[in-house]
């Protein structure tokens, strides 16, 4: 019997859990079919549902056109990933060298931080915010370290 209260238990903490998730999602739903009234109203099922919002979306924006290169480059970025993945794995699994297992650490390092966190700095360290004038060609010792950061 206490291992079914156990389990009530971690089941009504994980249905709190996923309400707490799932509510923001269905408000945001919720609001894009209200009207322009309506849109501050919390309420969840709205008076007037409407769909001028997606065709407005539709309308103004080339929304096909951005879906289609986002596939693109995320189909892209699989296949030479995995291609080139692949053949470091073999390498590191079937081939001595020497260095192999600094060169597998410091692989394994960079697959731990995520490529926007390396590479958002340079973004705005090159943005005319920052420096006052564009930085591109201007060395400096934090640009300079985080280029090794960066695997090839």
């Amino acid at each position: 019997m206490k291992k079914y209260g156990i389990l009530l238990v971690k089941s009504l903490v994980g249905c709190v859990f996923l309400a707490f998730t799932l509510f923001p999602i269905v408000l945001l739903i919720s609001s894009s079919l209200k009207i322009d009234t309506e849109v501050f109203d919390y309420r969840i099922i709205p008076k007037h549902i409407t769909l001028d919002a997606y065709k407005q979306v539709f309308r103004i924006l080339d929304i096909f056109t951005g879906i289609r290169n986002s596939l693109f480059v995320a189909t892209m970025v699989t296949v030479l990933a995995l291609i080139v993945h692949s053949m470091a794995a073999f390498a590191f699994a079937r081939l001595e060298f020497p260095g192999k297992k600094g060169a597998f650490m410091w692989v394994l390092s960079t697959m731990m931080i995520p490529f926007p966190v390396i590479i958002i700095p340079f973004v705005f360290y090159n943005q005319k915010s920052w420096t006052g004038e564009f930085a591109l060609g201007h060395d400096t010792s934090y640009g300079s370290a985080c280029i090794w950061r960066i695997p090839f």
